[in-house]
């Protein structure tokens, strides 16, 4: 629902308020009665250019309508006032006076438009009606230009990276405070320069060389990082981008440049280079297999070893992720590896992987999370347990032999382990195991015995001979 107060503030931001100065009564009655009849006007009235510069100190008129003849002083004098005073209302000058000359003055002192009283009313009225809403609405689109013009001008100033422009000749017009700061310049000294003056001595042909491409609209913009002199004398890294702003006949008139000072992402980047290199040549020089893999699970890295012991080459396994080269690992151990080793645990665990020719290689895996081109990596090391196995199957068989006959065997036997006291004096046995035969021919069960001293299962023996129990 419209509220009749909202109706009434909306009908008076419509009102378009003049000012019309005239020394003649009968031309200012007869003029509001015709222009309130043409337009949706509110017109004050003066009778000379004193009384209107009180009206326009105390009111605001979005026009003023002059006479030309005037007593003490004419139109064109007061449209003279108005512009040294920095008045930009619009001005519209209406008078009987047909003279060439005149019109010529007014529209050279900043009149909006001229129009001659002389001719059919409903005819003058229509033009000076046009010439006033003409002249709001350039009023209004000149303030709508200079309000977009503030708001790039406070965009550009507080940019935070440096942004600057230079005229045709490549001299500084003007910086922003990031440019005047990265390079340690006033805007005024920057004004005497050019960017040829601040560029490293090394590095000014290349950038001469874009210039002149720019200039000559091979190219619309360029980009380059480049050593910079700041005004104390010390080297910086920059990134500049320049473009051109060109007339309608194409020719550059302003050139703009962005600056970002990149001395210490520069430094950065250069001891992650060297990190990484380091880093390459610490993996391939090592005996172990070793990938670099991202939280997909996908390979970044992978040193000779692995190279060598799976069969793949290098591009091959880095295309295969951690599920190409270890099938054992099913989906969700992965994940859990990934996680775990995402939140810094070391992981140590068996598997097997399948080289290229299809062997089975069973693996020791050590993971640990590492910084790898300046994201979180986790570094993997495989251990070739090969022998390791064997040796243990071997064993293991070994041991399952011995047990084998050990059990058949038709004397009975005991493994015991000796018991000292504080002394270091053998004081008893602890039955770790013993065979078919000892049960048979002692009567004690294997279950009720082992892990118990031979003096609690027998203890008639030190009983009856505890000197010669050993």
């Amino acid at each position: 629902m419209v509220e009749a107060s909202d109706l009434a503030v909306s009908d008076r931001k419509s009102v378009i308020r003049v000012l019309h100065v005239d020394d003649d009564p009968n031309i200012l009655e007869i003029s509001k009665l015709l222009l309130m009849d043409t337009g949706n006007f509110e017109i004050d009235n003066a009778s000379c250019v004193d009384e209107a510069f009180k009206k326009l100190s105390t009111g605001q008129y979005d026009v003023v309508i002059s006479d030309y003849e005037m007593p003490q002083k004419n139109g064109l004098q007061f449209l003279k006032e108005l512009k040294e005073q920095k008045n930009e209302t619009p001005f519209i000058l209406f008078t009987g006076k047909g003279r060439e000359e005149v019109a010529i003055k007014a529209l050279n002192l900043g009149a909006d438009a001229y129009i001659n009283k002389q001719g059919n009313p409903e005819t003058v009225y229509g033009e000076l009606t046009h010439a006033i809403n003409m002249a709001i609405e350039r009023k209004a689109a000149i303030w709508a230009l200079k309000k977009n013009e503030a708001q790039l001008r406070a965009v550009v100033l507080n940019a935070p990276i440096g942004i600057a422009w230079a005229n045709s000749g490549t001299f500084f017009q003007g910086a922003n405070e990031s440019f005047c700061r990265i390079l340690g310049y006033s805007e005024k000294e920057l004004r005497g320069l050019t960017f040829k003056d601040i560029t490293h001595p090394d590095e000014v042909n290349e950038s001469i060389s874009k210039m002149q491409e720019l200039i000559s609209g091979c190219i619309t913009f360029f980009s380059q990082e480049k050593r910079y002199i700041r005004k104390d004398g010390a080297e910086i890294k920059g990134k500049v981008t320049v473009c051109a702003i060109r007339d309608n006949e194409g020719k550059p008139t302003l050139f703009v440049a962005e600056l970002e000072d990149i001395t210490e992402r520069k430094k950065t980047e250069d001891a992650l280079i060297e990190s990484e290199a380091k880093y390459r040549a610490l993996i391939n020089g090592m005996d172990e297999s070793a990938w670099v893999i991202n939280f997909h699970g996908n390979f970044i890295e992978v040193n000779d070893a692995a190279v060598k012991v799976l069969g793949y080459s290098k591009e091959e396994l880095l295309s295969l992720g951690i599920k190409g080269i270890d099938s054992h690992l099913s989906m969700e151990e992965v994940q859990n590896l990934l996680i775990h080793s995402a939140a810094g645990e070391t992981q140590v665990f068996e598997t097997m992987h399948t080289a290229k020719d299809g062997t089975q290689i069973p693996v020791e895996i050590s993971s640990s999370l590492i910084n790898y081109q300046g994201k979180p990596a986790i570094l993997a090391i495989a251990r070739n347990i090969t022998k390791r196995k064997k040796a243990e199957d071997a064993l293991m068989k070994s041991q399952e032999e011995y047990r084998t006959l050990f059990s058949n065997m038709i004397d009975g036997f005991a493994y015991c382990q000796m018991v000292f006291d504080e002394t270091g004096k053998p004081v008893d046995f602890v039955y770790l195991q013993v065979n078919d035969a000892f049960e048979q021919i002692t009567g004690l069960k294997r279950d009720a015995i082992i892990g118990k001293k031979v003096s609690q299962a027998i203890p008639e023996i030190r009983e009856t001979n505890p000197d010669k129990f050993f």
